[in-house]
C-alpha cells in the first residue's frame, strides 16, 4: 500500500495542475426489466473505478468509470444498469507520483466528475421514462 502524499507535496502538485478537458468516453445503458408497475421501491447501488492512463508531455489523462444499478427493493434482479466512463485531461507541471494519486483519486477527481455523472444519470433516466432518482452530493 502506498502512503498518501502529505499536504505540502500535494498542494504543490495541485498548484501546477490545470483542467484541459473532460469528455464522456463510454456510455452503456440497459433497461433490463420492462415491469414499471412498482417504481416506488427502488434501490440504487453505485460503484466507481479510477485509473491513471497516460502521463506524457505535461499531460495527464485519467479515466473515471461509474456503474450504477437499480433494483426493486428486496429483489436481486437488476432493473436498470448505467455504465459510463469519463476521461479527464489535465496539463501538469510535474509528474503525479503514486503518493499524490492516492489523495487525488479520492478528493479532486470527484469534484470534477461527480456533477457530470449526476446530470447524465438524471437525464438518462428521463429519456427512458423512468422516475427521477437524484444522486446525492458527493462529499470529498
Amino acid at each position: 500500500m502506498v502512503k498518501p502524499a502529505g499536504p505540502k507535496i500535494y498542494n504543490e502538485f495541485i498548484r501546477g495542475l490545470e483542467l484541459e478537458t473532460l469528455y464522456l468516453e463510454k456510455l452503456k445503458v440497459e433497461f433490463l426489466s420492462p415491469d414499471t408497475s412498482n417504481e416506488s421501491g427502488l434501490e440504487i447501488k453505485l460503484e466507481d473505478r479510477k485509473r491513471k492512463v497516460i502521463q506524457a508531455d505535461n499531460k495527464l489523462k485519467i479515466l473515471h468509470r461509474y456503474t450504477i444499478t437499480i433494483n426493486h427493493e428486496g429483489k436481486d434482479d437488476i432493473y436498470f444498469k448505467f455504465d459510463c466512463t469519463f476521461a479527464v485531461v489535465y496539463q501538469t507541471v510535474c509528474d503525479m507520483s503514486a503518493a499524490i494519486w492516492e489523495v487525488f483519486k479520492s478528493r479532486n477527481l470527484y469534484v470534477v466528475t461527480w456533477p457530470y455523472l449526476r446530470e447524465l444519470f438524471h437525464n438518462t433516466l428521463y429519456r427512458f421514462n423512468l422516475p427521477p432518482l437524484t444522486l446525492p452530493a458527493r462529499k470529498a
